[in-house]
Formats: structure tokens, sequence, C-alpha cells
């Protein structure tokens, strides 16, 4: 997949920080910190957006049927893939920071990249 691919059509309802935390690293700590602030708006939980597609990363998100394994196919309707990912942000306030958090983003050289992409529309 090409990085450029990741390049959103519309970057308006994006976080604006994305902290790729690993595990117990305080992660955690840190995200119950800045939740209670009513500047800043979080997605719910650990969205995983940048490494979806990382079967090491997320083994849930792909599954085996007997016969065939699947996987997350998101070259293929990056639209839709980002619109998901926004519609997570949608419910901030104006004047909210946005951002959302991951403890599997470190891990996984291609998410920086693809955060790369996405923030320098």
């Amino acid at each position: 997949m090409k990085y450029n691919s990741w390049i959103p059509k519309n970057n308006t309802n994006l976080p604006e920080f994305i902290i790729g935390g690993a595990m117990k690293s305080g992660t955690t700590t840190l995200h119950q910190i800045l939740v209670k602030h009513p500047d800043v708006f979080m997605a719910n939980d650990e969205l995983g957006f940048f490494d979806m597609d990382s079967i090491v990363e997320h083994p849930d998100f792909n599954f085996f049927d007997g016969n065939t394994w699947h996987t997350q196919k998101i070259d293929q309707d990056l639209t839709s893939v980002w619109k998901w990912y926004s519609d997570k942000f949608k419910d901030a306030n104006e004047g909210q920071i946005k951002w959302e958090d991951s403890t599997t983003y470190l891990s996984f050289a291609l998410a920086a990249k693809r955060i790369n992409c996405q923030r320098n529309i």
C-alpha cells in the first residue's frame, strides 16, 4: 500500500494529536488525566486505526473461517475507512482538542508513517 493513500480527502474532523504509547508505559494514566479536561475530546476506545491491518497487533480483526483468512482490506475502500475514523470525533465541541491513543502504534513502524501522511495534508 502506498503511503499517499493514507492522505484523507478532508481532515476537518481528525484528531490534533495522537498518543502512540506502549503497554505499561503510562498511557492509561495520561488518558485518565487528559479526558477530564473540558477542552479535550477523546475517542471512546483505543481505535487502532493506523495499524488495523496488522495481524500481529490486531489478530481479532482477522479470522480464519476454515478455508480462507479474512483480513482488513483497508486499501480497497479508504473513503469508508476515513469516514469511520473521523466519525469517532464528530461529538467534539467547537474548540475542544481532539485526540486518540493506542498502545499498538508504537510497535508497528508503518503506523508512524501513516500518521505522518494524514498530518501533512
